[in-house]
């Protein structure tokens, strides 16, 4: 077991990682219909960092990173390559609750081995410090994942009140007679009230007509 990264314990450790990481994804779909997804991926996540942790002697983030990119291809071939905003938010979702749980296990093993703190300490400290440069990222990633949001959420809302609307407006089936005069309208919505999924009828009049008021005319 490599103390040090080098390239030939990075392309095996990887190796491990994401061979480990693609077993699990294709045995937790299957189990897809009775545990929850997310959960899965959790776990899937735990057992993977474990594997690493116990593969090198030094803290495989990077090698962790790499593996759990396994997760984005996995999710893009069952999609078919496809990227829609829905499946866009699945796929980063996924992949953060995957690497994060993979993240905490590596580094509970790289302790529990006797892995020094310092070094994760000092780069964790490093980029905890407010500076300027690190407030204006913040918040441009928080005011525009904020925007997405709120974007989504909106048009979801007037889609299904757009439908709504017409769908009420408008019949789903309208029967018309040609000429001027349909005296047998009555007969004629008993007998469609009679046909099997029509679950209304309703007569209507459709012509040019005028409305006035006391103020204008249309």
């Amino acid at each position: 077991m490599e103390k040090r990264r080098t390239w030939k314990s990075l392309f095996l450790a990887t190796l491990v990682g994401a061979g480990g990481t693609l077993a699990l994804r294709l045995a937790g779909e299957t189990l897809g219909d009775v545990a929850n997804p997310y959960a899965l991926l959790g776990l899937e996540g735990l057992l993977v960092g474990i594997l690493l942790g116990f593969c090198v002697r030094y803290f495989p983030a990077l090698e962790g990173f790499l593996a759990s990119l396994m997760v984005l291809a996995r999710m893009l071939v069952r999609d078919g390559g496809q990227l829609g905003m829905d499946n866009v938010v699945e796929l980063l979702l996924s992949f953060e609750i995957q690497f994060a749980a993979l993240y905490l296990s590596c580094f509970l093993v790289f302790l529990g081995r006797g892995g020094g703190l310092y070094y994760p300490v000092f780069i964790g400290m490093r980029y905890l410090r407010f500076k300027m440069i690190t407030a204006i990222s913040v918040t441009g990633v928080a005011l525009g994942v904020a925007a997405m949001v709120v974007v989504l959420s909106v048009m979801s809302g007037f889609e299904l009140d757009l439908k709504g609307k017409i769908v009420g407006t408008n019949a789903h089936g309208i029967l018309q007679k040609r000429g001027l005069d349909f005296s047998e309208w009555g007969l004629v919505t008993d007998k469609i009230s009679h046909v099997p999924g029509v679950l209304a009828a309703t007569p209507f009049v459709y012509n040019e007509v005028m409305v006035s008021s006391d103020y204008n005319i249309a």
